[in-house]
């Protein structure tokens, strides 16, 4: 890290009065803090994170200095050296008002050696998780989920003890027995005794002694998995507006509820048809033919819904667990069990090769022909919504849960587009006029990611560095921020100037910030929280983001400091 990079990190951090995902700060005045904790969430953290050193946060984040910053790198490097695995931190000094700010940076740890933690404590006393701007103790299934990654997991093939292999259905396996034969008609496995054939293709597995279903037979061929699994289920729920406390025209919760069961293939059936059901539609005429157009593609849809079955966690804390599909008036939320598996992250999803969770579930269904098993799923779920000009579908990895968020908002509307043509004499190619589109249209949290890029424009990691570069360099449409793996992109001030115009507004901007006035005038005050409830988001920087431009622009007043920060008129 440079000098002038840790510069704009602290104007970063003062401009939020917040710490960020991937920073802490620690002020160090008066001696070396404790930091096991930081050491062990930042290494977790995909991407690793930096620890600032010299800046109080009690003083709305004021350079106050080391003590000594000799001692200060000693320490941290003993610090470091006490994690399993040790941590590695690279250090960046800068002299700020007078005083001496120290940097750490703290490189992710090695997947197959996750979760870093501090060997005094133990692995379940020392583990931490990032949680917004704070670390947090991991659960024992949060470190379950990082061991379990290190290896190919057999969740899928556990015993199901209690049942029997009449539970059964036989017609639905010879059915998959035959597609198997008609894909490797010359296939040995065909000629193998009934049993061994079973036992081969892990649809029975032995048991003390006896034959029982494992848990992918069952899921995929029992008469009903739900006797044994009360809880593998998939809830579908159909609300009246934007979040879960907007009631119905009568008063109701939900205008639609259903609990969907049976085999995995018969839930992707009927959770499909509850979708389709409650999903809206338009109807384009031209000539003599009727086209009707989904508020959401078909293909992203289903592929959603199988990838939340097939990659679920299927281990002990998650059996009790099932699957939800919210359906809200502007978004579609699929969320399951189990966080991404493996070497993938937010930012390498749909990018980089998969690592399947459950691999012989997953040779079931591709067998049956439910899926590819090639990693083509999220690939083409962002191809079906950028084919129907829809906002890329929103990835969250929990660790222990995974959602996906489909937006049913236009992202090539008139108005976009009108938009966008204001930039023509500044050549630009389909891919980046798409990624300006998408800025403008996510005005709470307008950032773009290398990764972003190349997933919403299905372009590799040369070709989105190259373009992302013109548009900063060449065309000025774009400012770069952060550097290497922290780098993100906005739009420009000149592109900002275009879009405040009086000719095209940004009507959500304005709509949230209405909002937040209005919260304020009846009960004094907002919070980050507050806000995020009041406009239904779950991204604690989108909600920083919108209410300090607020600030910024004197719409609201800021009192406190961190997590205390209330916003007043």
């Amino acid at each position: 890290m440079t000098k002038e990079e840790l510069k704009n990190l602290i104007y970063e951090v003062q401009s939020f009065l917040s710490e960020q995902d991937n920073i802490e700060v620690k002020a160090a005045a008066k001696g070396a803090p404790k930091i096991y904790d930081s050491l062990s969430s930042l290494s977790n953290r995909p991407g690793g994170g930096i620890i600032i050193f010299g800046l109080d946060e009690e003083s709305d984040f004021k350079p106050v200095g080391v003590y000594n910053l000799e001692d200060l790198m000693k320490k941290v490097g003993e610090a470091a050296v006490q994690m399993e695995p040790p941590v590695r931190p690279t250090f960046t000094s800068l002299k700020l008002e007078g005083v001496t700010v120290l940097a750490a940076e703290i490189p992710e740890c090695r997947i197959e050696l996750k979760p870093c933690y501090y060997k005094p404590a133990g692995l379940h006393g020392g583990s931490y998780i990032r949680v917004a701007d704070g670390d947090r103790k991991m659960t024992d299934y949060e470190i379950y989920m990082f061991v379990s990654s290190r290896g190919q997991v057999m969740e899928d093939l556990q015993p199901v003890i209690r049942a029997k292999p009449t539970d059964l259905d036989e017609q639905a396996i010879e059915k998959y027995l035959a597609k198997i034969k008609e894909k490797k008609p010359d296939s040995r496995l065909l000629a193998l005794p009934r049993e061994q054939l079973l036992k081969t293709l892990n649809i029975l597995t032995e048991h003390e002694g006896s034959l029982v279903p494992t848990l992918a037979g069952m899921l995929m061929f029992g008469i009903f998995p739900q006797q044994f699994f009360p809880s593998l289920f998939v809830a579908f729920l159909m609300y009246a507006g934007t979040n879960e406390n907007v009631k119905g025209s009568r008063g109701e919760r939900f205008l639609d509820n259903r609990r969907i069961e049976g085999t995995i293939p018969e839930i992707v059936v009927e959770a499909e048809k509850a979708i389709l059901h409650n999903m809206s539609r338009s109807t384009v005429v031209s000539g003599f033919m009727r086209n009707d157009i989904d508020e959401y593609p078909r293909e992203a849809i289903r592929e959603a819904v199988i990838n939340a079955l097939a990659h679920r966690d299927y281990s002990r804390y998650a059996l009790g667990s099932h699957i939800q599909i919210r359906m809200f008036s502007d978004r579609l939320e699929i969320d399951n069990q189990g966080g991404l598996f493996g070497h993938l992250s937010e930012d390498s999803i749909g990018i980089e090769a998969p690592t399947a969770r459950n691999a012989a579930l997953m040779r079931m269904l591709e067998d049956m022909d439910i899926v590819e098993n090639r990693g083509s799923g999220i690939r083409a779920m962002v191809e079906a919504m950028r084919s129907a000009h829809l906002a890329p579908p929103k990835f969250k990895n929990n660790h222990t849960s995974f959602k996906v968020t489909f937006y049913n908002h236009t992202l090539l509307d008139k108005e976009t587009l009108e938009w966008l043509n204001r930039f023509n004499t500044i050549p630009l190619n389909d891919n980046q006029r798409f990624a300006l589109a998408y800025l403008r249209r996510n005005p709470l949290a307008p950032k773009l990611t290398n990764r972003d890029y190349q997933r919403i424009n299905s372009v590799d990691s040369v070709q989105a560095t190259k373009e992302l570069g013109d548009m900063v360099k060449r065309a000025g449409v774009l400012v770069q921020n952060g550097t290497r793996g922290g780098a993100y992109y906005t739009l420009s001030e000149m592109v900002l100037e275009k879009q405040q115009t009086e000719f095209f507004p940004a009507p959500l901007l304005k709509d949230n910030e209405a909002k937040v006035i209005d919260y304020i005038k009846k009960n004094g005050f907002i919070t980050n929280s507050l806000c995020r409830e009041l406009l239904g988001i779950g991204d604690k920087d989108a909600a920083n983001y919108l209410l300090t431009n607020m600030f910024k622009k004197n719409l609201v007043k800021r009192t406190g400091r961190g997590k205390g920060t209330k916003y007043t008129l």
